[in-house]
């Protein structure tokens, strides 16, 4: 049984429904159109009876912020743990209720997600508004002395105290299955199909607290692992919490020890191992982590008994996991919808949002990406000519043009006459060449695939960088409302023009951006800024994903004589330009 409280906006006194789960809804006045944020939108309060720890208590819920697809509910709710801390002792979460569930829809699955190690929440917001686009209602909370709970000290306190560490995860754990009991009150939620999703420390969090309580359904680990003990003094992110542990006296060390031990998945894999067999454990990991070490990763997985079952990220760590981030949401998303009800549609956007400038430019950013996450079929090729025109700070101007062609199987062809660099010109298509505007460096026959990688010896770290940039970017229309929270953009016309004005939201980055689109109105034309000093424009003269092409797209110029040259030697000349462009960008 719950009890709701209704706002006293809606009458002089405050009205009290009881009633059991299966009737809450006939007892709400008859909406027939209404989505589920209309019924609930009046609602201050749930009372929860049914816990884990047969504790009952009050949920506060405030009045729902509408996003795209789905509205956003802030719940506050007491932490079965009760800390020295008293800010830590409350609950903050956000729970992502879809369009479109109303009090005739069938129940839903749930997810609860949980966040990563520094108080980043990007990632966990991103998933949410993945899940709830996809009509699966979400919800993520604050853990232990983090945002509104944090200590005076913020998370470093928490990241130097070894003891303080343990027992927020044990928290965290305990205050998953109290947000499972919140969720399993709210009507529309099917009970036997919540489950929990964590990214890193979320994911620890996450395995242990489906392995501890059976209630949870489906479980997703991302960039998890097990032999926790081993990984905080083995990961440079906890480099000084492993310093204060080993500086600890031996017995303080072992309490440490088996306080950690305690929250390990390791310790409670066997309580998980009957669901993850049959398909409702999730993990994906990178090949090359170093934070998460595979040997931890592997740790975990044969303990749960599905070792061959994890999804490697090739080449890929910890940070650059991101590089891949809308295939990890895919795929996470996806597993959680196995449990939808038959039939469900993804829910509707409001009109209001669905050509706002906020989802303008988050398509225009991701558009921007596919030109390097989405290779071109076979016979197509992604086209972008753009000149570039900046004054600097000191009032210095520079002019150039980029033209590039991508296509299949490392297929390009890269023209450059920019600042620094020159002009340059590469390419490949059987062979990978170079040009000057006096000859043309023809490269042997590669003899494997590797040798045709026209990024084989562009600096690591900056690769890195870069795929982490370009794997965000792709990722943003899957959550336009987290540009939000960084810049503004209004939306206008000029002639008949769509112009996007930007602005930084962040007082301490001054300047503007104007995007000025084709008739279309949705390739830009140009791109101006004025930024910390420095101006300019980008004029695109051309932008096309995957149009026709033809193999002479990628050969050198015909009209000049032909040197041969080492692959590998073209291949570090080329390396040299990306790398000044890529340190420029910074």
């Amino acid at each position: 049984m719950i009890v709701l409280r209704r706002s006293s906006q809606t009458k002089p006194s405050r009205i009290r429904i009881v009633a059991v789960v299966a009737i809450l809804f006939s007892a709400l006045p008859a909406h027939p159109q209404s989505s589920a944020a209309d019924t609930f939108q009046e609602l201050t309060e749930l009372f929860v009876q049914e816990t884990f720890n047969n504790q009952p208590f009050p949920v506060a819920i405030e009045k729902p912020v509408a996003k795209r697809g789905h509205h956003i509910y802030r719940l506050t709710y007491p932490s079965p743990i009760k800390t020295a801390h008293e800010p830590n002792n409350t609950i903050y979460a956000d729970y992502y209720l879809p369009n479109g569930i109303t009090s005739d829809s069938p129940a839903h699955p749930a997810v609860i997600c949980l966040h990563i190690l520094n108080s980043n929440y990007e990632l966990v917001r991103m998933l949410c508004t993945s899940l709830a686009q996809r009509g699966i209602p979400a919800i993520m909370f604050k853990l232990p002395y983090y945002g509104e709970r944090a200590l005076p000290g913020g998370r470093d306190e928490l990241a130097q105290n070894g003891q303080l560490f343990a027992e927020a995860l044990q928290q965290g754990i305990q205050d998953s299955r109290r947000t499972f009991d919140v969720l399993a009150a709210l009507p529309q939620i099917d009970s036997k199909h919540i489950g929990i999703a964590g990214i890193s420390l979320g994911s620890f969090v996450s395995a242990s607290t489906a392995g501890s309580d059976s209630r949870f359904d489906r479980t997703a680990l991302l960039l998890s692992g097990g032999d926790l003990l081993s990984i905080v003094h083995q990961s440079h992110e906890t480099d000084s919490l492993s310093k204060r542990i080993k500086a600890l006296p031996e017995d303080e060390q072992l309490a440490i020890q088996k306080a950690i031990l305690a929250v390990d998945p390791l310790t409670h894999a066997a309580g998980l191992r009957d669901r993850a067999q049959a398909g409702r454990v999730l993990m994906i990991n990178g090949d090359q982590d170093k934070v998460v070490p595979p040997a931890a990763t592997k740790k975990l997985a044969k303990a749960l008994g599905i070792s061959d079952q994890v999804f490697w990220l090739e080449g890929l760590g910890h940070y650059t996991a991101v590089a891949r981030l809308p295939e990890i949401m895919r795929r996470t998303v996806d597993f959680f919808a196995v449990n939808l009800p038959p039939d469900t549609l993804p829910p509707t956007i409001d009109s209001n949002f669905s050509q706002d400038p906020i989802a303008r430019l988050a398509k225009l950013i991701s558009r921007s990406a596919a030109f390097f996450t989405i290779p071109p079929s076979e016979g197509h090729c992604h086209l972008l000519d753009i000149g570039i025109e900046v004054t600097a700070e000191n009032g210095e101007t520079y002019a150039g043009t980029i033209q590039f062609a991508r296509g299949p199987e490392h297929r390009f062809r890269l023209q450059v006459d920019a600042p620094k660099i020159g002009k340059a010109f590469f390419g490949q298509n059987e062979h990978l060449w170079m040009a000057t505007d006096k000859a043309v460096m023809l490269g042997s026959t590669p003899g494997n695939v590797e040798n045709r990688n026209p990024l084989a010896f562009v600096d690591a770290k900056l690769l890195e960088k870069a795929k982490m940039v370009v794997g965000i970017m792709s990722t943003v229309a899957l959550a336009p409302s987290l540009l939000e929270e960084y810049v503004r953009a209004e939306a206008r016309t000029s002639d008949k023009t769509l112009i996007l004005d930007i602005s930084p939201r962040k007082e301490s980055v001054q300047g503007e951006v104007q995007i000025t689109y084709q008739p279309d109105q949705k390739t830009p034309q140009s791109i101006s800024f004025d930024l910390q000093g420095t101006h300019g424009t980008l004029t695109i003269r051309s932008w096309q994903l995957n149009s026709v092409s033809f193999p002479t797209v990628f050969e050198p110029p015909q009209d000049l004589p032909v040197e041969k040259a080492v692959n590998a030697d073209l291949l570090r000349i080329l390396a040299s330009q990306l790398n000044i462009a890529l340190k420029s960008s910074q």
